[in-house]
C-alpha cells in the first residue's frame, strides 16, 4: 500500500493501481513524495519502485509479433547461409572430380571413380531435398516478417501505402517479385529512418542498392542455370560453374538481406524504445 503527500497532508493507503490512476490523470507528478511501509523514508515518485511500473507502456501485439518474426527470420537466414556454404563446398568437390576426368587422371570406368561419382550423386540428392526444406522455411519466415514489417511501418508512417498482405506475397508474385519487394523494403526503411528522427545515410543507400542488384542477378542466373542442359561433359562443366556462381550470389544476397532485416528492425526498435 502507498501514501502520498498532498498539501502537506498524508493521503492513503492506496493500491498500486490507484497510484497509477492518479499519475495518469495528472493528480500526482514525478516530484510528488510517496511512501510505503517497507520504505525507510519518503521519496519522490520518480525515485520509487512503483515509478517504472506505472510509466512502462505495455508492448503492442504488433511490435511483439515483429520482434518474434525478426528473430525467426534472422535464425533461418543464418541456417540458409551456412547450408549454401556447405552446398558450395560440395560443388567444388564435384568440380575437382570432373576436372580429373576431363584431364584424364581418372576414368569413369574405374571402380574408385564410380564409387566417388556415386557418393557425389547421393550427396547432391540429399542436398537438393534439404535445399527445398530450408528454402521453404526461409520463404515462410520472410512472408511473416514482411507482413509484420508492413504493419509496423503503417503505425510509424501514415504514408506507407503497401498492405500487409501485399507485402507478404511480394516475393512470390512472378515478375513483380523483381521490383515489388524492393519498393516495399525501401519504403519500410525510409519509414523507420523518419520515425527514429534520423537521416538517410550513404550506408543505407549502398546496402539497399547492393541487395537489390544481387537479388535481380541471382534470380536471372538461377533461371538460366535451371534451363541449362547437362548432357555431355562440356555441358556438365558449364552447369557446375553456373551452379557455383548461383550459390555464391545466393550467399551474398542472403547476407545482404540479413543486414537489411537487422537494420530495419534496429531502427524500428529504437523508435519504440525512445517513446
Amino acid at each position: 500500500m502507498w501514501y502520498y503527500i498532498k498539501e502537506k497532508k498524508k493521503v492513503g493507503p492506496l493500491s498500486d493501481a490507484a497510484i497509477a490512476s492518479l499519475f495518469s490523470d495528472g493528480k500526482i507528478s514525478e516530484s510528488t513524495y510517496v511512501w510505503a511501509p517497507q520504505m525507510p523514508q519518503w521519496v519522490k515518485l520518480k525515485d520509487s519502485s512503483i515509478y517504472r511500473t506505472i510509466t512502462t507502456v505495455p508492448e503492442s501485439p504488433i511490435l511483439r509479433d515483429f520482434k518474434f518474426y525478426t528473430y525467426i527470420l534472422r535464425a533461418t537466414l543464418v541456417v540458409w547461409i551456412l547450408f549454401l556454404g556447405l552446398k558450395l563446398y560440395y560443388f567444388f568437390e564435384a568440380l575437382d572430380f570432373f576436372r580429373n576426368i576431363w584431364e584424364g587422371r581418372y576414368l569413369l570406368t574405374d571402380i574408385k571413380s564410380k564409387l566417388e561419382l556415386s557418393t557425389i550423386q547421393s550427396m547432391f540428392t540429399f542436398l537438393n531435398i534439404f535445399t527445398w526444406i530450408v528454402l521453404f522455411m526461409v520463404a515462410a519466415a520472410t512472408m511473416k516478417w514482411m507482413y509484420s514489417t508492413a504493419e509496423v511501418s503503417k503505425t510509424l508512417d501514415g504514408e506507407f501505402k503497401y498492405s500487409p498482405y501485399t507485402s507478404a506475397l511480394a516475393f512470390i508474385i512472378p515478375v513483380f517479385n523483381l521490383i515489388l519487394p524492393c519498393r516495399i523494403i525501401w519504403n519500410a526503411l525510409i519509414s523507420a529512418i523518419k520515425a527514429s528522427k534520423r537521416k538517410l545515410c550513404a550506408f543505407d543507400v549502398a546496402l539497399f542498392a547492393s541487395w537489390w542488384i544481387c537479388w535481380i542477378i541471382t534470380f536471372v542466373i538461377f533461371l538460366v542455370e535451371k534451363f541449362t542442359k547437362t548432357n555431355g561433359m562440356e555441358n556438365i562443366q558449364v552447369s557446375i560453374y553456373l551452379s557455383i556462381y548461383v550459390l555464391a550470389m545466393m550467399v551474398v544476397t542472403a547476407v545482404l538481406w540479413l543486414m537489411i532485416v537487422t537494420r530495419i528492425s534496429n531502427l524500428q526498435r529504437k523508435f519504440y524504445s525512445a517513446r
